[in-house]
């Protein structure tokens, strides 16, 4: 981190209520994606080990907008990489993240 390959986040206590506490359990893969900074609204729900914002949320409209730096969706290199079936806590940490 900051260059391509596993970086391991933190769930803030935004992301442990929407249950996330599971993406600090493995390393997500980071594949040169955005750190988030400001805007009005907005909550972190995942960092770097930098501190800096790797998962956001705001309200918008009646919905809601989430956005990730990271790939929690996908096998990180420890994990057999972009070749590997996604890791079955994937499933979990993206309907935590769509609150669905």
């Amino acid at each position: 981190y900051p260059s391509w390959g596993p970086v391991q986040v933190k769930a803030t206590s935004d992301g442990l209520a929407r249950g996330l506490g599971q993406a600090q359990t493995r390393a997500a893969l980071y594949g040169g994606g955005p750190r988030f900074t400001g805007g009005s609204g907005v909550k972190v729900l995942l960092t770097y080990p930098d501190g800096s914002a790797a998962a956001v949320t705001r309200r918008m409209g009646q919905g809601e907008v989430v956005a990730l730096g990271v790939h929690l969706e996908l096998a990180n290199d420890q994990e057999g990489g972009l070749e590997a079936s996604p890791p079955r806590a994937s499933a979990a940490l993206v309907r935590a993240l769509l609150g669905i």
